[in-house]
Order: structure tokens, then sequence, then C-alpha cells
């Protein structure tokens, strides 16, 4: 068989897609992305089969009765359909870029019965097209296993807000509470509403700042009142876990920042020192001129700490660090990667030191309304 219906082969060399051509189930040609996607020079393969080929890269996951991957899927390459299409996890010990380690790839092959001339309609020539979907396939696990967390936390409060209104009710119709519904059955649904709305709350600001779609507007805040205002907010959490809060903001310092994002900042650092301090334990919150046009903001707790290994990842998406999840506290570790975006669009800094046993702190510097105006002018000038 010739190419020549095909040219210029060229631009298949070029293409970033996998190309394969075959006559009669046996390959003729592979293009540069398809030999390193099949870890295979065409030198190697060429008169093989490509069915065979896939079948026999075929990770042992992908042969597994959970997989999507039909097993039978890539000898409908050889069928006398006109097209086929599947996925398949195909593994030659191949170097994976997310990982970094040893691992297979995730390969959508999509094959089309190619008629040159239309007298030749009984042609056995196939142009198949493979796609490395590993990076996509990673991503929708973790998009998954996040939606799942979510699931998980938003329905511990639901059941608790259930249980008391349940019990609520029940009261009501025994005719025991002749009075008022009780007040501490009521407590607990507000409580637990706040909960989940604040987790909701999390999951679109995150989103929208992923996307680029949170607008900002920076004014002078004066971060006493801000920080007396949350802490305020996260009180009746610190009480029931018995926690002390102690705030150490002097009442001059102003920075430049959004009234609505910042507070949110705020409660989220707080909240999070909460959950990982032990009953009669303690969080500090401090703030103080840092110099330089900025004003620093420490939220530091006594809880287990962090190893270093797991600082790196503490503001990632999906991730929350090992070791801190002690006493079944289990989140999404949606609330740092909040203020993690948040911190960047309001021209801030977050960082967080460490040390297992002994703690942790948030740190967070903010722009003076003084520097702001100072980078405008520089800006304006430039």
């Amino acid at each position: 068989m010739t190419h020549s219906k095909f040219e210029p082969m060229a631009l298949f060399d070029q293409m970033t897609v996998g190309v394969c051509l075959t006559d009669n189930e046996r390959i003729t040609y592979l293009n540069p992305a398809a030999e390193k996607l099949l870890a295979l020079p065409l030198n190697q393969v060429r008169g093989t089969s490509l069915c065979h080929l896939l079948c026999s890269g075929r990770s042992e996951r992908a042969r597994g009765a959970h997989s999507r991957h039909a097993v039978s899927g890539p000898r409908n390459l050889c069928s006398k359909n006109s097209s086929a299409t599947f996925d398949v996890h195909y593994s030659r010990r191949l170097k994976h870029e997310i990982a970094g380690d040893e691992r297979a790839r995730d390969l959508h092959v999509r094959c089309h019965k190619i008629h040159p001339r239309p007298e030749e309609s009984d042609t056995r020539t196939q142009l198949t097209l493979i796609e490395d979907v590993t990076t996509k396939t990673h991503l929708e696990k973790k998009q998954e296993d996040w939606r799942n967390m979510i699931a998980h936390d938003l329905r511990a409060p639901l059941c608790n807000i259930y249980s008391a209104l349940r019990l609520m009710h029940e009261n009501s119709e025994s005719g025991a509470a002749n009075g008022p519904p009780d007040a501490e059955l009521v407590r607990i649904g507000v409580d637990n509403c706040r909960r989940m709305i604040t987790l909701l709350d999390l999951y679109l600001d995150a989103s929208k700042m992923a996307a680029g779609c949170v607008n900002t507007v920076l004014e002078a805040l004066n971060v006493s009142n801000l920080v007396t205002s949350c802490v305020t907010d996260q009180a009746p959490l610190a009480r029931e876990r018995r926690i002390t809060l102690n705030v150490d903001v002097p009442s001059g310092l102003t920075v430049m920042s959004d009234a609505d994002l910042l507070p949110r900042v705020f409660q989220n650092l707080i909240n999070n020192a909460l959950k990982f301090t032990p009953e009669d334990g303690r969080v500090e919150i401090s703030a103080a001129d840092a110099g330089e046009g900025g004003v620093q903001i420490v939220v530091k707790d006594t809880g287990p700490g962090i190893a270093p290994g797991g600082i790196r990842h503490l503001f990632d998406r999906y991730r929350q660090a090992k070791g801190r999840n002690s006493g079944g506290i289990r989140g999404t570790g949606l609330g740092l990667t909040f203020c993690r975006k948040a911190a960047k669009a309001l021209h801030a800094d977050i960082r967080v030191e460490s040390k297992v046993g002994e703690g942790s702190s948030f740190i967070l510097r903010l722009p003076t309304p003084a520097a702001r105006r100072r980078r405008l002018d520089t800006v304006g000038q430039g």
C-alpha cells in the first residue's frame, strides 16, 4: 500500500493527536505523536495488528469488571463497521506528567474507515486517531472526589436539622411542650442551616474565582472592626469546643481591601483554626504594622500542626493536610483554597508556618491605603 492518497503525510507528522493508518488490520503508519502515546516506534510495529497492540497494552484496571472500558472494545477496530470509538487504559511503563511516576495512560481511540475512491467500497483501510485523555480523566476523578466530600459535609448538618425539627414535631404532637419550641433545638437547627449555607457559599465562591468572575471594590477598611465582627460570629463554635479566642488588634490599623471579600477570608481562617484546635485549646488573632506599606494579620492555633510535606499542598482545592484530621474532623479543603484565591484578588499574600505538635499560624499580609496609592501612582507614571 502507498500513502499517495493521504498526502501530505507531513500534516500527520505535525499533529499532536496520534494518527495510525492500517491496511487490512495491519499498521502501515504511525505519526510521532502516536509513537509516543503507544511507547513503540513504527519500525517495531509495522505490519502488526493495532487491535492486538491495544489489547496487549491494556492495563489490569481496564480488564477489571468495574472498568468502563469494554474488554472487547479494541477488537471493534477490526470489524466491518464504518467506525468505532472507545477508551482504553494503556500501560507500557510510561512516565506520566501529572504524578511524576510510572503509570498507565488513558487513551481515547477513534477509528474511521477510509474510502479513497467511491469504487473502493470494500477497502480495509482505516484511519485511527489516538488522544491522551489522562489529564482530563485525572481531573474528572478529583472533581468527583470533591463533589463526594461536599455531599458528605452537607449531609451532617442536614441530619442535625432534621433531628431537631423531628423532636420539636414529636413534642408538639404529644403535648409535652405547651409553651414555645425548645430553644436548644431551634439553636441546633439554625446553626446547622448556617453551616450548610457556608459550605454552599464556599463552593460557589471558589468556582467563580477559578473562572475569574469575582469583581472587587477596594476601599479603606478598619482591621479591628472587621476582626471583632468575625470573632463574634465564630464565638458560639469556640464556646461549644471550649476554645479560648484571644484578639490583639490595634484600633488604628487600616488596609485597602474589599468590604465583602476580606471578612470572609477572616471567617474562614478563624473557622479553620477552631476546627483543628482541640478542646481547651487557644486561638489567637493578632495584627500589626508590617512595614513597607503592609499590615500583617496572624491567626494562630494550638492544633496538631502540619508536617513540612503537607504545607505546600495545603491551599490546593482537593487537598487537606495529613495529620490534621484527628478527632474525626473532615473537610473539603475548600476554605483555604478560597482564602488563597481571595488573597490574590485583594493584592494580598497568604502563607502558613507550622510545626507538628505546636500548632499553625496563617499569616495574611494586606496593603495599606498609602501603599495602594503609591502603587497606582507608579503604574500611572509608567
